[in-house]
């Protein structure tokens, strides 16, 4: 999950989410954030896909590669 800040002078005090993986489904932000958020089409450039190991369990991460895109809502 990543948070930027949007410096467009319409929408200054508003953030920007970008999400990919399960965190893309409705049911899933239901659990998360108790509603589901506005879909929009996103690209997150110069990071890839990954995995994280902690104590046994596999989880998704996004990593810094700068030939690469992710890409999520």
């Amino acid at each position: 999950m990543v948070l930027a800040r949007n410096n467009n002078s319409d929408m200054e005090d508003k953030e920007k989410l970008f999400i990919y993986g399960t965190l893309v489904e409705p049911e899933v932000q239901k659990e998360v954030w108790g509603k589901v958020i506005k879909r929009e089409g996103g690209i997150l450039k110069g990071y890839e896909k990954s995995e994280i190991e902690i104590e046994g369990e596999v989880y998704p991460s996004i990593i810094p590669n700068k030939t690469s895109q992710v890409m999520g809502l």
